[in-house]
């Protein structure tokens, strides 16, 4: 798959550089230009969204590759590697950051969907009449939902940035994310702009991105949750599930070390 490359004009690759994955939104693509003024002493990589994936699936390993391709051919700094993007982007910072906590230090979502049951309950859209394969539905569509699987950042930080008038992508997609992030503790500082639609004022971004570069990596928390419902996404640190007991359930890790040499765990679903 195609991406850009941004390199610093003064890019000297004897010395380790921060990396910014941008990604687009619906009907955009991975060409790019001369990025936001904000992030031009970085290293900055635009990923294609293979069309309308929202980088799902297919699209959200597309990104991680990018990633690895960048830290094979450019000097990067591991622990400074952030992600944003715009509508479709935002949609995928949120998407690949769940389910990739440990490759980034933090995200910037703006305007991204992040719950199916927001679309559900503003806008009618899904199942009128439940029938016995709905359940397996449900949970499908849940797996391919940011916010079910919230808790992976608790060690992720994020600015997430969304209008209160949007009428693409409806505000409540970043209410419910920042609403489970609250509840789990995860550092979120959540921007709703009044009046602004589905483009948010470019100095709200701005901000973001400058909080985006200050941010770095743990890579060794002393607590790492790690929810699952596929084994792409086999977990994150120091952790990893290797098998799963039943399919069509989540599979969970808790694990925290308490002392020197002692950990607690606490799994479900998981043998």
């Amino acid at each position: 798959q195609p991406y850009s490359v941004w390199l610093p004009p003064d890019y000297d690759p004897k010395r380790p550089w921060p990396l910014v994955i941008f990604l687009h939104g619906l009907g955009g693509s991975h060409k790019m230009g001369r990025p936001r003024r904000e992030i031009e002493d970085c290293i900055v990589i635009a990923a294609d969204g293979r069309g309308n994936t929202d980088y799902k699936l297919w699209g959200e390993l597309d990104v991680i590759r990018v990633v690895q391709e960048a830290k094979k051919r450019y000097n990067i700094d591991p622990d400074r590697v952030w992600m944003f993007g715009i509508s479709m982007g935002g949609s995928g910072s949120w998407q690949v950051g769940v389910h990739f906590p440990d490759v980034f230090a933090a995200i910037g979502p703006v305007c991204g969907n992040a719950d199916h049951r927001t679309w559900e309950r503003e806008w009618g859209w899904g199942e009128k009449t439940p029938t016995w394969m709905s359940p397996k539905k449900n949970f499908i569509e849940s797996t391919e939902s940011a916010a079910f699987f919230a808790e992976n950042l608790i060690n992720l930080p994020s600015w997430p940035i969304h209008g209160d008038k949007d009428n693409v992508v409806p505000v409540g997609h970043s209410r419910s994310m920042s609403a489970e992030l609250a509840k789990v503790g995860a550092e979120c500082h959540y921007d709703e702009v009044p009046g602004a639609g589905h483009g948010v004022p470019g100095d709200r971004i701005a901000l973001m991105l400058e909080w985006l570069k200050t941010q770095k990596r743990n890579l060794w928390p002393k607590r790492v949750v790690f929810k699952t419902a596929w084994r792409r996404h086999p977990g994150a640190y120091w952790v990893r599930i290797h098998r799963f007991l039943r399919g069509f359930e989540y599979a969970r890790v808790e694990a925290e070390a308490v002392g020197d040499n002692a950990f607690r765990v606490k799994t479900a679903n998981i043998e």
